[in-house]
């Protein structure tokens, strides 16, 4: 086991930022693979491009958790795929990156009132 190295606070040095490794390409095109075979196999109707602009303009294409309207603004199930959701537009939300990537896996609904349900067919 490694000890820690203690470094002090001054005016003059600051910490160190800690360092992230970055995904080869060949990590990020295994990883869309995976999403994409995530999506065929699960449960629904599927969601096409314009099911998705559908729902942004729906939600007013604003974070549903944070309110942000700027930045990266994706697509996220309510209930993950990985936890048995369907992959349809009743079970989609639009969250800002930040509020995605806090969220995970947990199934939290953020969404102020339900998707129509005749717009699901």
């Amino acid at each position: 086991m490694m000890k820690r190295q203690i470094l002090m606070f001054s005016e003059e040095r600051a910490l160190p930022k800690k360092k992230r490794k970055r995904r080869t390409k060949k990590q990020k095109e295994e990883a869309k693979q995976r999403r994409v075979i995530r999506e065929d196999t699960a449960p629904g109707r599927g969601v096409t491009a314009d099911d998705r602009k559908l729902v942004y303009t729906f939600y007013g294409r604003r974070c549903m958790a944070c309110g942000k309207t700027k930045g990266r603004i994706v697509l996220d199930h309510v209930v993950p795929l990985f936890e048995g959701g369907r992959h349809d537009v009743d079970n989609l939300v639009p969250l800002c990156w930040a509020c995605n990537k806090k969220k995970g896996v947990k199934i939290i609904d953020y969404r102020p009132y339900p998707w129509p349900s005749e717009w699901s067919e």
